[in-house]
Parts: structure tokens; C-alpha cells; sequence
């Protein structure tokens, strides 16, 4: 048990403490043209992509996955995709103002055409969404000061749900033995979103990531990396929604 404890024990620090935002190692080489010039799309934000990249989608204002088309602008679906999916691109962009499309191919070999912009609707509600250059450890990023309970939060629920019922044990037996502790908050909180949840997936993109042995203990970590997730990139469903609920509404504060 002390052992199972050594592990778990240093992740969860490094969130506290530091927010796991450094130190990364064994990074794997992208695909990167060198002078890239984004062909430019009007009300699309360019980011310096091109056909041969790799690419981190970035979805925001919407916590389930998006489709991706058999051809742009078209009703027949290939595939759907999550935040923070790393995929290759196989061409565009093919503009639609205000809007743009990409042929992006996904983990498991799966393509399509993926809708990029600052206002796209699914069913109804309105989001946004981005491929972002994978260049190396460039998808890490600090976490803000008032984003840290937060980050911890989505963290523990995805180290949680992607360890299993031992992870979970962990952490129940460190807020019995601290439960007047303040930094025991964020896993008080991760406990009753997912008691809350209880059978159900509450990480809505748990496919971008994995659990890993990593430097003396156990990681959450961008799957196929050696990255350690500060967090704001994992998607809690019943949090990031319009009417998240009361414990989810605890770790905004």
C-alpha cells in the first residue's frame, strides 16, 4: 500500500504545488513544414497550418464531440471528434466565411472534414473551434492563478476515472485522514462531481489522454506523450455545460 501511495502521491503534489506545467521530456517529433503561409480565411484566425501537420483541436463552449464531415458544408458524418485530439492534416484550408474546413485525420485512421470558427453551431448551441499547431510541448501552458482549482479538479476526476476504483480509494483515504485541510478541497470536490455522476463518463474527451508511470510515480498525460495535463484541457461533462451543477459550480470559484 505505501507503494501504491509513493505513486499516486507525487502527481497529485506536482498539481498542487506547481500545476505540472514543466519539466517534460521524450517529446515525440511533428511533422512541421518550415515557412508555412496559411492560405487566409475571412472571420477564421490563422495559425500557421498547412497539409503534413500535426494539430490539437481546441473546442470551446461546447462539451461534447463535434462531427466530422464526408465533405465540407455536407450533411453524411465520417467521424466525431474531441477537444484536445491531436490529428495529421491532409489538406485545406477550404474556405466558408466565416468559417473554414479541414481534411484532418484522426488517431485511429478515421478522416473527415473538420469545421473551424469562431461561431459554429451543433444542435443548436453556439461554440468555437481551432487547430492549434503541435509543436513539441507547445499545447502546455501555465496555469492561471485563479484557474488552479480548477485545473486540480478536472485532473483528479480524469486520474480517477482512467485509474479505477483503487485511484478513487486513494484519494477517499487522504481526505479521511486531512478533512479539516484546505488542500484537500479540489479532491473533495472531484469526489462528489463524480458520486454525483455515479455510472456514468464524466470526462468527455478521456480518449486524449492516459495514465502513465512517469519519473518515480503515475501521470495523467496527453495520450502517446510524456506531457503531463495541467487539467483545463480535460472536459467534465456535467461541468462544462450551461447549467453546470453545484459541486461543478464550486471549482469556478
Amino acid at each position: 500500500m505505501k507503494s501504491f501511495i509513493r505513486f499516486l502521491i507525487i502527481p497529485f503534489l506536482c498539481l498542487i504545488l506547481t500545476a505540472c506545467t514543466g519539466g517534460q521530456t521524450g517529446k515525440p517529433k511533428p511533422n512541421v513544414p518550415t515557412a508555412v503561409t496559411e492560405i487566409p480565411c475571412a472571420g477564421v484566425e490563422p495559425h500557421g497550418l498547412a497539409s503534413g501537420m500535426q494539430a490539437y483541436l481546441s473546442i470551446d463552449g461546447l462539451a461534447s464531440p463535434v462531427e466530422l464531415k464526408k465533405e465540407p458544408e455536407s450533411t453524411g458524418v465520417s467521424a466525431t471528434i474531441y477537444h484536445h485530439a491531436r490529428v495529421n492534416i491532409l489538406e485545406g484550408p477550404k474556405c466558408a466565411p466565416p468559417s473554414a474546413w479541414w481534411l484532418v485525420q484522426l488517431p485511429d485512421g478515421k478522416s473527415g472534414w473538420l469545421q473551424v470558427g469562431s461561431h459554429l453551431d451543433s444542435q443548436g448551441e453556439t461554440y468555437s473551434a481551432a487547430l492549434l499547431p503541435f509543436l513539441n510541448d507547445a499545447v502546455q501552458r501555465d496555469v492561471p492563478e485563479d484557474k488552479k482549482l480548477e485545473a486540480q479538479v478536472r485532473y483528479i476526476v480524469a486520474d480517477i476515472e482512467l485509474g479505477g476504483a483503487d485511484v478513487q480509494k486513494y484519494y477517499q483515504d487522504q481526505v479521511a485522514a486531512k478533512p479539516d485541510d484546505n488542500e484537500m478541497r479540489p479532491v473533495k470536490i472531484a469526489l462528489i462531481i463524480l458520486a454525483e455522476n455515479r455510472g456514468k463518463n464524466v470526462v468527455g474527451n478521456a480518449a486524449a489522454f492516459e495514465r502513465k508511470p512517469l519519473r518515480g510515480g503515475t501521470s495523467v498525460v496527453d495520450v502517446g506523450t510524456e506531457y503531463v495535463q495541467p487539467g483545463l484541457d480535460i472536459v467534465l461533462t456535467p461541468c462544462d455545460r450551461p447549467d453546470p451543477s453545484a459541486a461543478c459550480r464550486e471549482m469556478f470559484k
